[in-house]
């Protein structure tokens, strides 16, 4: 959602998104105003956001500008809570600008138009559940989150899919041809120990 602040102060919704009710942190209201009102610079002015909720309860939120990708915009970015969503209907909002010139003591305050957004609602189907049941159900989605990444991640995990033995008798495991590990050393001892001639060598392994 972009809010922009016209040169009258005006404000609009440039880029309107909807807003459903008991979402949080996953949108964000973007306001753009100009860098410069008359012949103030806005950059040296205090901003905030006020507004009052669909039950009528007033907030604010201060103002904290970024680096701005609008020529000649000062950029504000606010994360929408569940403190603006928690109840759906109509939410009016004005922004508000102070700066205090204390070479003259003398305070400036600037105020936009008001502009209304609106927090749309959904059909509740847990709207019986309590909010500790809720809570329950969550905290057991992000536990199986947790889990699946987990799966995820050894399931990544290079696999051993050979062995490699050099002349000088070092042992090891192998991924498309590479070694992985530290390996071993084998060491021969003796061969046909049992005496019977049927290819088996007895060795040690040495150097684990």
């Amino acid at each position: 959602m972009v809010i922009l602040m016209k040169s009258n102060k005006t404000l609009v919704l440039s880029k309107p998104s909807k807003l459903y009710q008991k979402e949080n942190a996953v949108d964000n209201i973007t306001i753009y105003v100009p860098q410069q009102y008359e012949e103030f610079e806005l950059k040296d002015f205090i901003g905030s956001m006020y507004y009052t909720d669909p039950g009528n309860v007033a907030h604010s939120e201060n103002l904290v500008s970024e680096e701005s990708d609008k020529e000649g915009f000062l950029k504000f970015k606010l994360p929408v809570t569940t403190k603006i969503t928690s109840i759906a209907g109509n939410i009016s909002l004005y922004l508000s600008f102070v700066h205090t010139d204390l070479e003259v003591n003398k305070k400036y305050v600037l105020k936009t138009s008001n502009l209304d957004i609106t927090v749309e609602t959904w059909d509740d189907y847990f709207k019986y559940i309590s909010d500790e049941s809720l809570s329950v159900i969550d905290d057991k989605i992000a536990e199986l989150d947790t889990k699946i990444a987990e799966i995820k991640a050894i399931a990544e995990t290079s696999v051993p899919d050979d062995l490699s033995l050099t002349e000088e008798g070092h042992l090891s495991l192998t991924v498309a041809g590479e070694n992985i590990g530290d390996g071993v050393n084998i060491v021969l001892t003796s061969e046909e120990k049992d005496g019977v001639d049927d290819g088996l060598i007895d060795f040690d392994i040495v150097g684990i």
